[in-house]
Order: C-alpha cells, then sequence, then structure tokens
C-alpha cells in the first residue's frame, strides 16, 4: 500500500515537472480545465473499478485521492508558469541596431505583439502579428504585417533574452 501511494506521489512530481515546461507552450486556462476534469473523472472511475476488483481494493483511495490532488498541482503549475513573466497587461522590452532603437510591446489579452521604432519626436510601427508563449521567458512570432522595408520577416524567436531573426541578426533584450 505504502509503495503504491509513493509510485502515485513520484509520478504527480514527474507529471508537474512536464506541465511546467509545457504550459506555456501548449496549454491555455481552457485547455488546463479540461485536462483537470478528466483526470477527475478518470480517477473517480479508476477508483470505482479498483473498489469493485478485490485485489484492488486497497488502492481505490489512494487513486481518488491522486485524482483530486493532481488538477491542483496542474492549476499551481498553470499560475506559476501564467505569472512568472506576464505581471501587467503587457512586457515591454528595448533594443538597439544599427538601424535605431525599437520597442517591442507583448500584449498578454490579446497574444499579440507590436515592434515599434522609436526616433526623435516619436515613433514607428514596424512589424506586429501573434505570438506563443513558450516555457519561461521564451517568444515565438508570428509576423502578420511588416511595413514595406521589413517584408522579409516571417517569424521571430525571443529567447534567452535576445531577439532572433530580426534583419537577419540577433539583439540582446533590455526588460523595461
Amino acid at each position: 500500500m505504502k509503495r503504491f501511494f509513493f509510485i502515485l506521489l513520484f509520478s504527480d512530481v514527474i507529471a508537474c515537472v512536464l506541465l511546467y515546461f509545457l504550459t506555456g507552450t501548449f496549454m491555455d486556462t481552457l485547455t488546463m480545465l479540461l485536462t483537470s476534469v478528466f483526470i477527475c473523472f478518470a480517477g473517480v472511475a479508476l477508483s470505482c473499478i479498483f473498489n469493485l476488483v478485490k485485489p484492488l481494493k486497497r488502492f481505490a483511495f489512494p487513486m481518488l485521492l491522486n485524482s483530486m490532488i493532481l488538477p491542483f498541482l496542474i492549476y499551481v503549475n498553470f499560475e506559476i508558469s501564467s505569472s512568472c513573466q506576464l505581471h501587467n497587461h503587457y512586457v515591454m522590452y528595448d533594443f538597439d541596431t544599427p538601424n535605431g532603437e525599437y520597442q517591442i510591446y507583448i500584449h498578454k489579452d490579446t497574444n499579440v505583439f507590436n515592434i515599434n521604432r522609436i526616433f526623435d519626436g516619436g515613433s514607428e510601427g514596424v512589424v506586429h502579428g501573434t505570438y506563443i508563449r513558450l516555457c519561461g521567458n521564451k517568444y515565438k512570432l508570428s509576423v502578420s504585417h511588416a511595413s514595406s522595408y521589413n517584408d522579409k520577416y516571417n517569424e521571430l524567436l525571443i529567447k534567452n533574452d535576445s531577439i532572433h531573426g530580426f534583419n537577419g541578426s540577433s539583439y540582446p533584450l533590455v526588460h523595461e
């Protein structure tokens, strides 16, 4: 019985580590809720089956307990992953290139990003599109529109505090 309980606990820890890395990539709020509900129902169903089969009867309660703990851990992982980078409604980075200074706005609520070129007296929108947040502070930016002199962009990547693919180069980012 103790061995089974520790196996369940160990599987929860492994699931949490995997989910921490997957939540930023694949999991949005709806997917997290559906996954949690599925785990609850599957755990209750397995617990009922275990309760009906005499040799497995002693494992029914740990299985039921596990089916209630794991969705909570999924939710905690989702919240930690979501809040570790995006505390406000947007994240802003600055970076300098040989062509000038730029700012990136990553909007949390709409999954949209903008890159603006900064110059004396204002700014000009250069690139905008949608993004997918990978784990931590990594973003995959899909460009939907670029100004005429930047039409060569399709996809940009933000990782390791730098932007990759902007004018065919990588530039360090300064978090604002």
